[in-house]
């Protein structure tokens, strides 16, 4: 699923992965391409999941300073440096779905906290925009 799950609030959210779990066999995978917030502290959850976001270089916040929490990869810093763009998209986006839709972006605990309330477990997170989060059943 691309970019479905950040359009609804938590509720509205579980509904929609149960469905989807009650139609799945237990081989089943569950891939989800979301935005994925990053705090502008360091946060460590992503690790336990495979994540790949390398730690910028001292002094810089963890998200690199970037609007509050847009998730980006050194990668995806390096190549909006060498094009003078910075974006907040991530606060953006976040601030809009919360206002219209009462949904939100969320962060990988979020996605597994989800995911584990609904019959998932997350087995692997790409952080990359969009992310991509891999479940499997319970």
């Amino acid at each position: 699923m691309r970019h479905i799950i950040h359009d609804w609030p938590d509720a509205e959210s579980l509904e929609i992965l149960k469905h989807i779990r009650s139609a799945a066999s237990p081989s089943s995978k569950l891939i989800l391409f979301d935005f994925c917030i990053q705090h502008a502290c360091p946060d460590t959850e992503h690790s336990s999941y495979g994540g790949d976001v390398k730690s910028p270089p001292y002094p810089l916040l963890a998200n690199y300073g970037a609007g509050g929490g847009t998730l980006l990869t050194h990668a995806d810093m390096q190549a909006r440096i060498s094009r003078f763009y910075i974006t907040d998209w991530g606060f953006t986006e976040h601030s809009q779905m919360l206002t219209f839709f009462n949904a939100q972006e969320r962060a990988v605990r979020q996605f597994a906290a989800l995911g584990n309330a609904s019959g998932w477990r997350l087995e692997s997170v790409k952080l990359t925009q969009p992310a991509t989060f891999v479940f499997v059943p319970v």
